[in-house]
């Protein structure tokens, strides 16, 4: 492929250029022709080396990638996804010592997710090893890595309630919100738990830590939180309520006093397969404090021993708020449950932690709009960055189908953006629940 490239420029140039110019350039000629020759196959090596990984052959996908870095001098997601796809390629081998060697080579010129995420394994891999004092050695060498996003002050006294950076953020570049973090597990623990402390649901976490076991998480152990995301509508109306079934997260785009928007964001569950949530418009039309639940004559079909009434209290399924979803039957609620929410787990409705409904419930009023989605990815273009954020759990393993690859492709691509199959496979695999900057513009 390369001597194809090279010689069709060759070729190219003579046939263009009258031969005494070409002879008083021809070493830049030549030069440009290998450059740009190159460049394209390291295209390819990318590319032969994240397919490798992705199909688990670990020992090309090394070879490739590491002569992908010895080739390629941009600091862009292509650098960041190389050097994290042989992270994780070491980490699956337990090659402990060509994982620290990436680590204290890439380290200081990795982007932030990049950073993260490749310390996160190596933290990790310690603690699985139960060399209990190097991780904590380690962790207090790169203590900034722990650093939370500065918080911001909230005027409306109405949202004072909810909490910077975890369920309500600033608006950045007028379409995502926050910042993703590590949170280090202070105890033997579950990523059920870790989730319901941290105010996230169950399946974006997951997604998020794609080698972390969630039934088993162990003290001192790394966790990456997926906090920044695109919002629904790049087209938002403030003082609506939008929810995400695909990535099960509710956003709530407001105004404080000063003006600013922020941005109320929590996790939800929704409706299984089999009872789907609504996907539409609607308006708050009830709004109950305390709530009875009346029980579905479909859902006392499936469990005879239910009461027709729920009475308010602990063991009520509808928690401590309900708001109705226009003349439907479905309601956005609490819960009775300690987890199950950002899971597919209800008969239709929207679920919420009760510390997220009640706070919701005291500053959405009767009519408020709400629009029901589901998008399995958001993306967008952003001057010369493209956007792109992958959750789609439901319908691929991977995230993204190849026609989503297709259209995607041909979506940045038209765009200004230089994505290939490989790096969108590669997001929709290993980056998903979080947004992705792709700056990777053409030239």
């Amino acid at each position: 492929m390369f001597v194809k490239r090279f010689l069709f420029v060759i070729i190219t140039v003579f046939f263009i250029f009258p031969i005494n110019a070409i002879s008083q350039d021809i070493d830049e000629l030549l030069n440009e022709a290998y450059r740009y020759a190159n460049e394209e196959s390291i295209n390819d090596v990318y590319d032969l080396a994240i397919g490798f990984f992705l199909d688990d052959l670990y020992f090309d996908a090394i070879e490739k990638g590491n002569k992908f870095l010895k080739q390629y001098y941009r600091h862009d997601i292509k650098r960041d996804t190389i050097v994290e796809m042989l992270a994780y390629a070491y980490y699956k081998q337990e090659d402990y010592k060509n994982l620290k060697k990436l680590w204290d080579r890439y380290n200081k010129t990795l982007g932030w997710d990049a950073r993260i995420r490749v310390f996160q394994l190596l933290n990790n891999y310690l603690i699985e090893k139960l060399r209990y004092k190097e991780a904590r050695n380690l962790r207090k060498k790169y203590k900034y890595l722990f650093k939370q996003p500065p918080s911001f002050e909230i005027l409306n006294p109405k949202l004072q309630m909810f909490k910077p950076n975890i369920n309500i953020f600033q608006l950045k570049e007028e379409i995502y919100i926050g910042e993703n973090v590590l949170y280090v597990a202070k105890r033997k623990t579950n990523l059920y738990q870790i989730a319901k402390d941290l105010d996230m649901g169950f399946d974006e976490m997951k997604l998020a830590n794609p080698t972390v076991n969630p039934l088993i998480i162990l003290k001192g152990m790394i966790i990456f939180v997926p906090r920044r995301r695109l919002l629904p509508k790049v087209d938002f109306e403030v003082g609506t309520i939008y929810l995400n079934l695909g990535e099960k997260r509710l956003y709530y785009p407001v105004k404080d006093n000063n003006d600013n928007i922020l941005v109320i964001s929590i996790p939800i569950g929704i409706g299984t397969d089999e009872n789907q949530s609504p996907i539409g418009e609607f308006r708050i039309s009830e709004k109950r404090k305390n709530p009875s639940w009346y029980v579905p004559e479909s859902i006392r079909k499936e469990n005879p021993d239910l009461p027709k009434v729920f009475p308010p209290g602990p063991d009520n399924p509808l928690g401590t708020r309900a708001m109705r979803l226009g003349r439907t039957s479905f309601l956005m609620h609490g819960t009775s449950k300690r987890f199950g929410i950002g899971m597919r787990v209800s008969h239709g409705c929207i679920r919420m932690y009760n510390k997220d409904v009640e706070k919701l419930f005291e500053i959405v009023k009767i009519g408020t709009k709400v629009v029901s989605v589901e998008n399995n990815y958001k993306n967008f273009i952003r001057g010369n960055i493209g956007l792109l954020e992958v959750h789609g759990e439901r319908k691929h393993e991977n995230g993204l189908s190849n026609e989503d690859i297709r259209f995607l492709k041909v979506y940045f691509n038209s765009g200004g953006i230089d994505v290939s199959d490989k790096l969108l496979e590669y997001i929709g695999s290993y980056r998903r629940a979080f947004l992705n900057m792709i700056d990777l513009p053409k030239n």
